[in-house]
Protein backbone atom coordinates (compact mmCIF):
# COMPACT_ATOMS: atom_id res chain seq x y z
CA UNK A 1 0.00 0.00 0.00
CA UNK A 2 2.81 2.48 -0.20
CA UNK A 3 2.38 5.67 -2.44
CA UNK A 4 4.77 8.31 -3.95
CA UNK A 5 4.88 11.90 -2.80
CA UNK A 6 7.00 13.61 -5.18
CA UNK A 7 8.77 17.13 -5.35
CA UNK A 8 11.06 19.10 -7.44
CA UNK A 9 14.40 18.33 -7.98
CA UNK A 10 17.43 19.87 -6.28
CA UNK A 11 21.33 19.98 -5.83
CA UNK A 12 21.20 19.31 -2.25
CA UNK A 13 24.99 18.17 -2.42
CA UNK A 14 26.36 21.04 -4.34
CA UNK A 15 28.23 19.29 -6.76
CA UNK A 16 26.05 20.42 -9.87
CA UNK A 17 23.73 17.63 -10.78
CA UNK A 18 20.34 18.10 -9.28
CA UNK A 19 18.89 14.95 -7.02
CA UNK A 20 15.56 13.31 -7.34
CA UNK A 21 13.45 13.69 -3.90
CA UNK A 22 10.37 12.48 -2.98
CA UNK A 23 8.64 11.15 -0.65
CA UNK A 24 6.96 7.11 0.10
CA UNK A 25 4.03 6.53 2.52
CA UNK A 26 2.84 3.59 3.69
CA UNK A 27 -0.58 3.24 4.43
CA UNK A 28 -1.08 0.59 6.86
CA UNK A 29 2.45 -0.62 6.96
CA UNK A 30 5.04 0.98 9.24
CA UNK A 31 7.49 0.97 6.84
CA UNK A 32 8.42 3.28 4.37
CA UNK A 33 7.66 6.41 5.78
CA UNK A 34 10.06 8.43 4.95
CA UNK A 35 11.29 11.01 2.40
CA UNK A 36 14.25 10.21 -0.09
CA UNK A 37 16.96 12.04 -2.81
CA UNK A 38 18.58 10.12 -5.54
CA UNK A 39 21.70 10.96 -6.17
CA UNK A 40 21.28 10.15 -9.93
CA UNK A 41 25.45 11.26 -10.70
CA UNK A 42 26.85 9.48 -7.74
CA UNK A 43 24.21 6.77 -7.42
CA UNK A 44 23.74 7.22 -4.33
CA UNK A 45 20.34 7.45 -2.36
CA UNK A 46 19.84 9.24 1.00
CA UNK A 47 16.60 8.50 3.13
CA UNK A 48 15.38 10.68 5.91
CA UNK A 49 14.42 9.44 9.33
CA UNK A 50 11.32 7.59 9.77
CA UNK A 51 8.67 10.09 9.74
CA UNK A 52 5.69 8.36 11.03
CA UNK A 53 3.05 10.66 9.55
CA UNK A 54 1.30 10.83 6.08
CA UNK A 55 3.13 13.00 3.94
CA UNK A 56 1.06 14.43 1.53
CA UNK A 57 2.90 17.37 -0.48
CA UNK A 58 6.35 18.43 -0.01
CA UNK A 59 7.23 21.94 -0.07
CA UNK A 60 11.06 23.01 -0.72
CA UNK A 61 11.92 26.62 0.75
CA UNK A 62 15.01 28.61 2.23
CA UNK A 63 13.43 28.99 6.03
CA UNK A 64 17.38 29.30 7.21
CA UNK A 65 18.31 32.51 4.88
CA UNK A 66 21.44 30.72 3.53
CA UNK A 67 19.73 30.66 -0.09
CA UNK A 68 19.06 27.10 -0.03
CA UNK A 69 15.72 25.19 0.16
CA UNK A 70 15.14 22.91 3.18
CA UNK A 71 12.06 20.10 3.34
CA UNK A 72 8.83 21.04 4.66
CA UNK A 73 6.06 18.34 4.70
CA UNK A 74 2.34 18.55 4.67
CA UNK A 75 0.62 15.97 6.56
CA UNK A 76 -1.51 14.43 8.76
CA UNK A 77 -1.67 11.74 11.47
CA UNK A 78 -4.27 9.03 9.92
CA UNK A 79 -4.10 6.95 12.83
CA UNK A 80 -3.47 3.52 10.95
CA UNK A 81 -1.01 1.61 13.32
CA UNK A 82 -2.04 1.88 16.73
CA UNK A 83 1.28 1.27 18.47
CA UNK A 84 2.48 4.97 19.99
CA UNK A 85 5.68 3.24 21.36
CA UNK A 86 6.89 4.52 18.40
CA UNK A 87 8.87 7.02 17.64
CA UNK A 88 6.77 9.57 15.46
CA UNK A 89 3.86 7.56 15.52
CA UNK A 90 0.93 8.66 13.21
CA UNK A 91 -1.67 9.09 16.31
CA UNK A 92 -0.37 12.44 16.27
CA UNK A 93 0.95 14.63 13.07
CA UNK A 94 4.42 15.93 13.27
CA UNK A 95 5.83 19.32 12.32
CA UNK A 96 9.35 18.21 11.11
CA UNK A 97 11.56 20.27 8.44
CA UNK A 98 14.66 18.60 6.33
CA UNK A 99 18.02 20.26 5.88
CA UNK A 100 19.98 19.21 3.19
CA UNK A 101 21.16 16.01 4.34
CA UNK A 102 17.67 14.61 4.99
CA UNK A 103 18.34 15.08 8.44
CA UNK A 104 15.44 16.96 11.01
CA UNK A 105 16.20 20.78 10.85
CA UNK A 106 15.29 20.88 14.31
CA UNK A 107 13.65 18.12 16.91
CA UNK A 108 9.87 16.79 15.92
CA UNK A 109 7.10 19.17 17.31
CA UNK A 110 3.98 16.43 17.98
CA UNK A 111 0.85 17.74 17.23
CA UNK A 112 -1.58 15.68 19.12
CA UNK A 113 -4.54 14.23 17.60
CA UNK A 114 -5.42 11.40 14.72
CA UNK A 115 -5.86 13.03 11.39
CA UNK A 116 -4.78 16.00 13.03
CA UNK A 117 -3.60 17.96 9.82
CA UNK A 118 -0.84 20.80 9.31
CA UNK A 119 0.19 22.93 6.11
CA UNK A 120 3.22 24.47 5.87
CA UNK A 121 3.87 28.01 4.55
CA UNK A 122 6.91 30.39 4.06
CA UNK A 123 5.96 34.38 3.49
CA UNK A 124 8.75 34.73 0.68
CA UNK A 125 9.09 38.99 1.04
CA UNK A 126 12.19 41.05 2.34
CA UNK A 127 10.30 42.05 4.99
CA UNK A 128 9.81 38.17 6.61
CA UNK A 129 12.82 37.22 5.45
CA UNK A 130 10.96 33.63 4.56
CA UNK A 131 9.15 32.99 8.22
CA UNK A 132 8.04 29.81 7.84
CA UNK A 133 4.65 28.96 9.54
CA UNK A 134 1.62 26.13 9.37
CA UNK A 135 -1.84 25.91 9.75
CA UNK A 136 -2.99 23.73 12.22
CA UNK A 137 -6.74 22.16 11.57
CA UNK A 138 -7.74 19.62 14.32
CA UNK A 139 -10.35 16.74 13.97
CA UNK A 140 -11.91 17.72 16.97
CA UNK A 141 -14.82 19.53 15.44
CA UNK A 142 -15.06 22.36 18.50
CA UNK A 143 -11.55 23.42 18.41
CA UNK A 144 -10.41 26.89 15.91
CA UNK A 145 -8.15 26.73 13.23
CA UNK A 146 -4.60 28.28 13.96
CA UNK A 147 -2.00 29.91 12.46
CA UNK A 148 1.61 29.63 13.89
CA UNK A 149 4.87 31.20 12.55
CA UNK A 150 7.75 29.19 13.82
CA UNK A 151 11.21 30.14 14.29
CA UNK A 152 14.13 28.23 12.55
CA UNK A 153 14.66 26.56 15.68
CA UNK A 154 10.91 24.76 15.55
CA UNK A 155 9.59 26.91 18.37
CA UNK A 156 6.12 28.38 18.06
CA UNK A 157 7.07 32.55 17.93
CA UNK A 158 3.53 33.70 17.11
CA UNK A 159 0.14 31.65 17.06
CA UNK A 160 -3.29 32.79 16.27
CA UNK A 161 -6.45 31.06 16.30
CA UNK A 162 -9.55 31.96 14.63
CA UNK A 163 -12.71 32.43 16.82
CA UNK A 164 -15.66 30.74 15.16
CA UNK A 165 -13.22 28.98 12.17
CA UNK A 166 -14.05 25.50 13.09
CA UNK A 167 -12.07 21.98 11.97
Amino acid sequence: DPAIVKAEMDDLNDDGYKELIFGVNSGFSLYPRNIFAYDLHNMKCLSSPYLGFTVNSIIQKDITGDGKNEILMQGHGPDNIKDTTIKYHDRSTWLMVLDRNLNFLFNPKEFKGANMQLWPFVFENQKSRNQAGYYVKSTDINEDLKICLFSKEGEIAKEKSFQGIKS
